[in-house]
C-alpha cells in the first residue's frame, strides 16, 4: 500500500503510532531498568538494616548486662554472704536481683570459681570464669553451656582492701525467643551458629541454614550479603566473640520472596500504564486524526454541493484553529454566493420597478398553492386587477407619470394583504394577487379594500385613479392553473365593461373546457362529502372500539397513496373511500357489531355483508373508484376474502390499499377480544400476509413510510383522536 494513496486521517495516524510505539518501548526498558535499581537498592538497604539492628541488639544486651552485674557485685550485702558464707542471705539478694534486673539467671562464686550460690537455671559460670582476663574488672561474652548460647556478664567481689573473694556472673540466655524479637525488627528470621550448634528464630530459619554449606563458593555476593543458590533467601552474616576466644556467627536470613513480588507488581503497573496510555494516546491521536480527515472530508463534499448550486452549505467547527480558518474563509465564501444566488433569484422573481414579484412567480407560486389545496381541501382564490385608463394616462402625462401610479398601486397592493398572499405585477400594468385559503366572499372583501383606498388616494397632475378586479376560487371556478387565471380575467374585463371602477367575482362556467370525468366530483360533490364525514363519524360511534377508526384508515391510505405516486384524485378517491369503507355497518345490529364473544357463522354473514350496504348507501355519488374500493376492501389476494373471494389483479389498487390500511389500523387499535399490538407487532404481520392475502406493493409502501421516519411511528404510537391532522402537517411540512 502506497504511503501517498492513504487519506489524510491515515497519513496523520500513521506517523504518531510509530512514534508513540517507539517512544514507549523507550520508557519501558527505562522504567524496568530503574525498577531493577530499586530493587537492589531496597535489597542492600535491608541488608545494612539488619546487620544494624543485629550488632543492637546483641551489644545492647550485653551494655545492660555488665552494669548491671558490677552494680550487685559491689553491693556490701553480697560482699558480706559471700565474706561470711551466708548462702541464705546471698540466694535472697540473688533472687531479689534477679527480678529487678530482669535476667535469665544469676550464680555467685568463689575467687576459685566453686559455686556458692544461684538462682534460675543451670549455667556454666566456670567457662566464663575460664575466659577471663585478669586486667579486666568487669565484661561480658558468648557462652555456650550444653545446646544453649549464652551471653554472660562478670563482675568480681571485693574487700574494702581490694582483695578477690569471689565473683558474680548474670547471663540471659539466646533462645528463640530472644531471636524473635530481633526478626520482629529486621524482617528477617535469626540464626545463631556457634560450633556445631544452630539455634534459630523459627525451624524453618534452621533447616533453610542447615541446607546451605557457608563456603562462599556456594554463594554469590549481593553486596555484603550473600545469596543462597536456589534459595528465596539473602544470608547476611555478624561475626561475634565467645568464651575461649572461639567465634560465633549470627545470620539474617532475608526473604527475597517480597522484592520479588514488589518488582512484579512494579512492571506488571508499568506495562499496565505504558500500555494504557499507548491505547489513550491512539485513540486520542485516532479521533483527532479522525476528526480532522472528517472535516476536510466534509470541506470537500459540501464544496462539490456548492458546485452543484446548493449555496446553503455550512461547516461547523472542529476547535482545530488550522481546520477553524479554513471552516471560516469556506463559510464566508459560502455565504457570499448564497447572499449573490439569493439576489439574483430575487431579481429573477422581482419586477424592477415595483417590487413586487413577477409574472415568472407569480405562475411558480400559483401552481404550488394549488398543489397544496389537493392536500388541505381548503380554498384558493386569486384576484386579477389593472388601473383603468392607463394608457390614456401614459399618453396625457408620460410615462414617468404613468410608472408612478404603477408604483402607488403596488405600495397599497402590499399594504391591503396578509403574509402568506402574494402580490405579482404580471404585465404592464396588469397586477395579481394570490390568496391561499381564501374562499370567494373573503376574497372580494379584500379586494373592495384595495379599490376604496385606490379611489381614496390622489396623484400629483393625475389627480384620482381607479382600478377593475376580477376573482377566480379554485376549485369552485377552475380545476387547473390556465383556467383560473383566465376566470379570474374574464371577471376583470367583465367589470370594466360594465363601467369600471368594479370588483367582480367569476360566474360563467365557459372557461372550464373539457375536464375529465374523474375531476368533477371536487366541484359536485363538495357539499355531500360533508354530509359524507358526518357519517363515518355516526359509524365509528356505534363502537367504542373503533372511534376515529375511519379517519385513521383515510390517513394511513392516503399516506400509502403519495408513497406510489398515485395522482391527486385517485388520493382523493382513496382518503374518501378510507373514511366510508365501514359506512354500510350501520345496517349491522349493535348487538353484533358491540359483542365481546367469538360471532356465531350466522352473526359473521351479516358483517360480511356491510361493504354490499355501503356500496349501495353510497351508489347516488356515481364515484366509481370510490365505489369500488369499498366494495372490495375486504377481498384478499388468495381468494379468501368476501363479500365475492376476488383475487390478484381481479381487486382494484384501490381496494388493495385500503385492505392494508384498514388491516393495519384495525391491529394497532383495542378491540373487545384482544389489546392493540405494538407498531412492531403490526408490522410483522402485515409482512406474514404480504403478497400472499394483501397487495405486497402497498404493504411495502406503508413499511417504508413508518421505518423511514420516527415521526410517523411517533404519531401513531400516540393514538390520538387527531392522529390524520398530525400526519397531514407532517406531510405537508414535508417530514413524510
Amino acid at each position: 500500500m502506497n504511503y501517498q494513496s492513504l487519506d489524510i486521517g491515515k497519513k496523520i495516524l500513521l506517523p504518531i503510532i510509530i512514534i508513540s510505539l517507539i517512544g514507549t518501548v523507550l520508557t519501558l526498558l527505562s522504567t524496568l531498568s530503574l525498577i531493577e535499581e530499586q530493587s537492589r537498592a531496597t535489597t542492600i538497604r535491608t541488608i545494612e538494616r539488619s546487620r544494624y539492628i543485629i550488632k543492637e541488639e546483641f551489644h545492647g544486651a550485653e551494655h545492660h548486662l555488665v552494669p548491671e552485674t558490677a552494680v550487685l557485685a559491689n553491693s556490701s550485702v553480697v560482699r558480706e554472704s559471700i565474706e561470711r558464707r551466708n548462702k541464705h542471705l546471698l540466694v535472697e539478694e540473688l533472687q531479689l536481683s534477679k527480678s529487678i534486673f530482669v535476667v535469665d539467671c544469676i550464680r555467685a562464686v568463689d575467687e576459685n570459681g566453686n559455686d556458692l550460690a544461684h538462682v534460675g537455671p543451670e549455667m556454666d559460670a566456670h567457662r566464663t570464669l575460664f575466659s577471663i582476663d585478669s586486667g579486666a574488672e568487669r565484661f561480658s561474652l558468648f557462652v555456650r553451656n550444653r545446646d544453649t548460647v549464652w551471653i554472660n556478664a562478670v563482675a568480681p567481689v571485693k574487700l574494702e582492701n581490694g582483695r578477690v573473694i569471689g565473683y558474680i556472673v548474670a547471663g540471659n540466655r539466646i533462645d528463640q525467643a530472644f531471636l524473635a524479637r530481633i526478626k520482629e525488627k529486621t524482617g528477617g528470621e535469626i540464626v545463631i551458629e556457634y560450633g556445631n550448634l544452630l539455634a534459630g528464630s523459627s525451624p524453618r530459619a534452621v533447616d533453610t541454614t542447615l541446607k546451605h554449606s557457608f563456603d562462599e563458593n556456594h554463594f554469590r555476593p549481593f553486596s555484603d550479603g550473600m545469596i543462597a543458590q536456589g534459595s528465596n533467601y539473602i544470608l547476611d552474616r555478624v561475626e561475634i566473640e565467645t568464651d575461649g576466644g572461639n567465634k560465633a556467627y549470627i545470620y539474617a536470613l532475608i526473604s527475597t520472596s517480597d522484592n520479588v513480588e514488589a518488582k512484579k507488581r512494579n512492571t506488571l503497573t508499568v506495562l499496565a500504564v505504558n500500555f494504557g496510555t499507548l491505547l489513550i494516546l491512539l485513540i486520542a491521536s485516532y479521533l483527532v486524526a479522525s476528526n480532522i480527515s472528517k472535516s476536510l472530508r466534509l470541506m470537500s463534499k459540501r464544496a462539490r454541493m456548492i458546485a452543484e448550486g446548493n449555496y446553503k452549505q455550512r461547516i461547523d467547527y472542529t476547535r482545530i484553529k488550522e481546520i477553524d480558518e479554513l471552516a471560516t474563509s469556506f463559510n464566508i465564501m459560502s455565504d457570499s454566493l448564497e447572499r449573490n444566488r439569493l439576489l439574483l433569484e430575487e431579481k429573477a422573481y422581482t419586477d424592477g420597478l415595483t417590487g413586487l414579484f413577477n409574472h415568472r412567480y407569480f405562475h411558480d407560486g400559483l401552481a404550488g398553492e394549488i398543489d397544496r389545496v389537493y392536500r388541505c381541501r381548503r380554498p384558493l382564490s386569486i384576484i386579477v386587477t389593472d388601473i383603468d385608463d392607463f394608457k390614456k394616462i401614459n399618453d396625457t402625462f408620460g410615462h414617468k407619470k404613468g410608472d408612478d401610479a404603477l408604483r402607488m398601486l403596488a405600495e397599497r397592493m402590499r399594504a391591503s394583504i396578509r403574509d402568506t398572499d402574494i402580490a405579482c405585477r404580471i404585465g404592464g400594468e396588469e397586477f395579481a394577487i394570490i390568496l391561499p385559503e381564501t374562499p370567494s366572499n373573503d376574497a372580494y372583501s379584500v379586494a373592495e379594500r384595495l379599490r376604496l383606498d385606490i379611489n381614496s388616494k390622489t396623484l400629483e397632475d393625475i389627480g384620482r385613479i381607479t382600478i377593475s378586479l376580477g376573482i377566480a376560487t379554485f376549485p369552485d371556478h377552475a380545476l387547473d392553473k390556465d383556467s383560473l387565471i383566465g376566470a379570474a380575467d374574464t371577471a376583470m374585463y367583465k367589470a370594466k365593461r360594465k363601467g369600471k371602477n368594479l370588483t367582480l367575482i367569476y360566474d360563467g362556467e365557459e372557461l372550464y373546457g373539457p375536464v375529465a370525468e374523474e375531476d368533477k366530483w371536487l366541484i359536485e360533490e363538495a357539499y355531500y362529502i360533508d354530509t359524507l364525514h358526518a357519517l363515518a363519524a355516526a359509524v365509528d360511534a356505534k363502537d367504542q372500539y373503533t372511534h376515529s377508526h375511519s379517519e385513521h384508515v383515510a390517513s394511513f391510505a392516503t399516506l400509502i397513496g403519495h408513497e406510489l405516486a398515485l395522482s391527486h384524485p385517485r388520493i382523493e378517491h382513496l382518503r374518501i373511500a378510507g373514511l366510508l369503507h365501514d359506512v354500510g355497518k350501520i345496517g349491522i345490529p349493535d348487538n353484533i357489531l358491540k359483542k365481546e364473544g367469538a360471532l356465531t357463522d350466522e352473526e359473521f354473514q351479516e358483517i360480511r355483508l356491510h361493504p354490499i350496504f355501503g356500496e349501495r348507501i353510497l351508489t347516488r355519488t356515481k364515484l366509481e373508484p370510490v365505489l369500488k374500493a369499498i366494495l372490495y376492501h375486504h377481498e384478499r389476494l388468495d381468494g379468501s376474502g368476501y363479500p365475492y373471494g376476488l383475487q390478484a389483479e381481479a381487486i382494484p389498487l384501490e381496494a388493495r390499499i385500503l385492505a392494508v390500511a384498514d388491516a393495519f389500523e384495525a391491529m394497532c387499535s383495542d378491540r373487545p377480544y384482544r389489546k392493540a399490538l405494538s407498531i412492531e407487532e403490526a408490522l410483522v404481520e402485515l409482512k406474514k400476509d404480504r403478497g400472499f392475502k394483501l397487495d405486497e406493493i402497498a404493504v411495502d409502501a406503508l413499511v417504508r413510510i413508518i421505518e423511514r421516519d420516527d415521526s410517523v411511528r411517533n404519531i401513531i404510537a400516540r393514538r390520538s383522536s387527531n392522529l390524520t391532522e398530525s400526519l397531514e402537517q407532517a406531510f405537508d411540512e414535508g417530514a413524510l
